[in-house]
């Protein structure tokens, strides 16, 4: 609040907004403008302040099953890596179409796998996750799918 340390002092901008960063996450930043003409600087204005959240979770990469997979058996085990920065959520997502008509989703999951039970034989699922932290809700996995072929 004192500007002791500054992340931009540029005298050159000639339009009322101007872009900055990168910024870190969860930080306050202060600022204020002046402006100047040919008889010189004004003063500063009032001092204003805002802080960053954390950005939203990246995509998440997928581990298993692996796309295509035949799967023997009524359940499998759907697994993923931990997405940065940190999260609170994990949403898995499947549905027996490519477009995810009707999904069955969980909202709830706070670890990196899901066991999915009751699954039909001779059926196709698509499956995808996503992750959420203070930021919102980050983008979609890539889409996988599964057969269930029970021997």
């Amino acid at each position: 609040s004192t500007f002791l340390y500054l992340v931009e002092d540029d005298s050159t901008i000639v339009t009322t907004s101007d872009s900055i960063g990168p910024l870190q996450n969860l930080t306050k930043y202060y600022w204020r403008v002046n402006a100047k003409n040919i008889a010189g600087a004004g003063s500063w204005s009032e001092v204003w302040n805002f802080t960053t959240i954390v950005r939203i979770p990246s995509q998440v990469l997928l581990v298993s099953p692996s796309h295509g997979a035949a799967i023997g058996a009524d359940s499998v085990r759907a697994v993923w890596q931990r997405c940065q920065p940190e999260v609170n959520l994990y949403w898995f997502e499947r549905a027996t179409d490519s477009l995810f008509a009707s999904p069955i989703i969980d909202a709830s999951l706070t670890d990196t796998t899901k066991v999915v039970r009751g699954l039909a034989d001779h059926q196709t699922y698509w499956w995808r996750v996503r992750a959420r932290n203070n930021a919102g809700w980050g983008p979609f996995s890539e889409v996988r799918r599964f057969r269930v072929v029970i021997t």
